[in-house]
């Protein structure tokens, strides 16, 4: 009986033991302690190639890794996308194509009309004259409690009436400038951040899936 008892009792703290390396770990995914996967510096962003990637597919990468990347991405992209502006009150910074919004959205049936005719105004690029395949939408009044009303209303009765510069079109390496600049921000930390690729047309939007 008295080995029994110890027993128990050790089978207990070994199961409290896990549990604790088990929350310690979480808590340092959760609060960002992760190293970049490319430079071994403190990582405060997630990046992967798609929207709603599995963790395992999502690369941890710092202030300095994830630019590169981006610059990358929107320097080859051939196509044409709206960029609304990071917003530090939502978890994740990524592309959406225009079959995915409508499936997102059913409610606002001219969403993708309203998409396509955006598209319509890139032209040459405002930052530097080269051909441009971003228009790029500042996000004042874009958060976690509005994010729903600009998916359903559509952009032009939201983000475009709120107080907003007018779009301006820029080209892919400009474009991820000014997403990078944003980034650097107080407060920014993505768990997943993705690019448009090819020549695919959508708009890459802060999200909180």
């Amino acid at each position: 009986m008295f080995i029994s008892n110890w027993l128990l009792i050790l089978l207990a703290l070994a199961v409290v033991a896990v549990a604790l390396l088990a929350v310690r770990q979480l808590g340092g995914w959760m609060s960002g302690n992760r190293s970049c996967a490319r430079c071994g510096a403190a990582a405060r962003h997630g990046y992967s190639q798609k929207a709603e990637s599995a963790q395992k597919d999502i690369e941890p990468l710092c202030v300095s890794c994830l630019p590169a990347q981006l610059e990358q991405d929107y320097s080859a992209y051939q196509g044409r996308v709206l960029v609304v502006q990071p917003v530090s009150d939502l978890p994740c910074y990524v592309f959406r194509d225009r079959e995915h919004l409508k499936w997102v959205s059913p409610e606002a049936q001219d969403l993708d009309h309203e998409i396509q005719n955006l598209l319509g105004r890139v032209g040459q690029c405002k930052d530097c004259g080269h051909p441009g395949h971003c228009l790029w939408i500042e996000s004042r009044g874009l958060d976690s409690k509005t994010l729903e009303v600009v998916l359903k209303r559509g952009l032009a009765k939201t983000i475009l009436a709120w107080d907003n510069p007018p779009p301006i079109s820029l080209c892919g390496e400009c474009s991820a400038k000014r997403i990078s600049q944003s980034l650097r921000g107080e407060g920014f930390s993505y768990l997943e951040v993705c690019s448009p690729h090819g020549v695919e047309e959508g708009i890459v939007l802060p999200m909180g899936y």
